[in-house]
């Protein structure tokens, strides 16, 4: 089979990725985070450009291109990009939902952004965001994420696992059927 380097993975190792419902996500050896694919709800951690509008579902309406938030205001497209919200963190693990992404770090804190909505997020509201924004797991470090559809879950060092997100169908396992906008222990 014949390989393929991307020229924006050109310099770096990866060391991880993961899949969502229409993007990716590379962790390369150094920590850093690469996305590519669909933004219509901000999963790929960049912002849209100016004049571009989000409608309900996800549509986009406007231009095409994607605008990188920061200085250089650089677009992107199916090329992967760094995420500039991780880029001073040191990222181990990537997850990916349908179009909500969690990352833990190093220091076991755990960040997440993209299509808010059931509180999938774990920051307390069901707006979608922009940027990695970090989640309140009060202090405890987190030895692993996993990102579903419509929820989220971390594992804390210790074993205590916590849940956020639509609970509709009991997917959060906290012995109820409702949605959690910030992260709730499982029952044992």
């Amino acid at each position: 089979p014949l390989a393929v380097i991307v020229p924006a993975l050109r310099d770096h190792q990866a060391a991880t990725v993961a899949a969502g419902g229409d993007h990716s996500m590379v962790v390369t050896s150094a920590g850093r985070v690469f996305a590519f694919g669909r933004n219509d709800s901000y999963q790929l951690g960049v912002a849209l450009a100016s004049g571009t509008q989000c409608l309900a579902g996800g549509a986009r309406i406007g231009v095409d291109k994607l605008m990188q938030e920061g200085a250089d205001e650089r677009e992107v497209g199916p090329e992967p990009v760094q995420i500039a919200g991780l880029r001073w963190k040191s990222v181990l693990q990537i997850s990916c939902g349908d179009a909500h992404n969690l990352a833990r770090c190093v220091g076991g804190e755990v960040y997440a952004w993209g299509l808010g909505g059931s509180g999938r997020l774990g920051l307390g509201h069901f707006k979608s965001v922009q940027q990695p924004a970090k989640v309140d797991l009060g202090g405890r470090p987190c030895i692993a994420v996993a990102a579903g559809y419509y929820h989220s879950l971390a594992l804390l060092e210790g074993g205590e696992l916590m849940a956020w997100g639509s609970g509709d169908c009991g997917q959060l396992g906290t012995g109820r059927c409702n949605s959690e906008a910030l992260p709730a222990p499982v029952k044992p």
